[in-house]
């Protein structure tokens, strides 16, 4: 481990598993920022290709590199933040990348308003190893107290490399779950977006690379669908008392969304079908709640 720089004002945390060729592009991209007051903890989580051989070559002292045996990327994350010291904390999976100006604006919009817990701004995906072929764009373009929009996914997608929160954020909801092993993130925005203040920035800060490995077209359907149950299953148990019927409409949709992806990119169909008729289950829940309350 190298010498960690003295009091960074950002921690940027980046959990990587054999990507030896991507992690070094995405820690580029890091050590490129305007801002230099930062620290990157890498935590290489059990990688069996050459990523440790690579990571010993660095030599920028705000990096700081963790090994671990194969965790899970939920428990790397949370491995490096609770190494982390920086007042703000940021992410960035290794296949990603940051635009320079990324921590530089986000630090001054925190300064400027003590009321915002955390900031997500706008992101290009673009394919495999051309950053310049953009296919779409996802836009930030909600704040304030947003759960209905992003508890569930559907209609406000943040992207992870996107976001920064402040230190206190963690205290209050703690880290992410390790439970899950998809929608980690999503469950992370949610359980913040309950306590706290988010701010949207419609400028686009990093790059979300896509490829054969995160590809829908590549996922197992059946455990894609199991993986929506669990996280809807959570949202339900966690939120329903406070939220009422919107939580089941929001699980609903999510339901729906991944339903119709499944049936057409995945081969496990059956499955696909098998998460619509849950959501019509909800939906059928939320008839009754609705008739109920006229009569009452």
């Amino acid at each position: 481990m190298k010498e960690a720089v003295l009091e960074p004002i950002i921690s940027v945390i980046l959990p990587t598993y054999n990507r030896v060729r991507l992690v070094k592009e995405a820690i580029n991209s890091v050590l490129a920022q305007t801002l230099l007051n930062f620290e990157l903890i890498v935590v290489d989580d059990g990688s069996t290709d050459d990523t440790q051989k690579m990571l010993r070559s660095l030599t920028d002292e705000r990096i700081i590199v963790i090994s671990s045996a194969h965790i899970g990327r939920s428990a790397a994350r949370n491995l490096g933040l609770s190494m982390s010291r920086g007042t703000y904390i940021t992410f960035i999976d290794s296949d990603d990348l940051y635009v320079p100006g990324k921590l530089m604006m986000q630090l001054q919009l925190f300064e400027q308003d003590k009321a915002i817990g955390m900031i997500y701004t706008s992101a290009d995906c673009f394919v495999d190893n051309n950053p310049s072929d953009i296919v779409m764009t996802y836009k930030a373009l909600e704040s304030g107290n947003i759960y209905k929009s992003i508890a569930a996914y559907i209609p406000n997608t943040i992207c992870l490399p996107t976001v920064m929160i402040r230190r206190e954020v963690l205290v209050k909801v703690g880290m992410f779950d390790v439970n899950l092993d998809r929608f980690e993130d999503i469950d992370f925005w949610r359980r913040i977006s309950k306590q706290y203040y988010i701010k949207s920035i419609d400028e686009v800060t990093c790059k979300i690379r896509t490829h054969e490995g995160n590809s829908i077209l590549n996922l197992d359907g059946k455990n894609l669908s199991a993986e929506v149950v669990k996280y809807g299953k959570k949202v339900l148990a966690e939120d329903s008392k406070e939220f009422g019927i919107i939580v089941l409409q929001l699980v609903s949709n999510f339901y729906k969304h991944y339903s119709k992806a499944i049936i057409e990119h995945t081969k496990f169909a059956v499955a696909g079908y098998l998460l619509l008729i849950r959501a019509i289950v909800l939906d059928v829940r939320v008839f009754f709640w609705k008739k109920r309350s006229t009569f009452s």
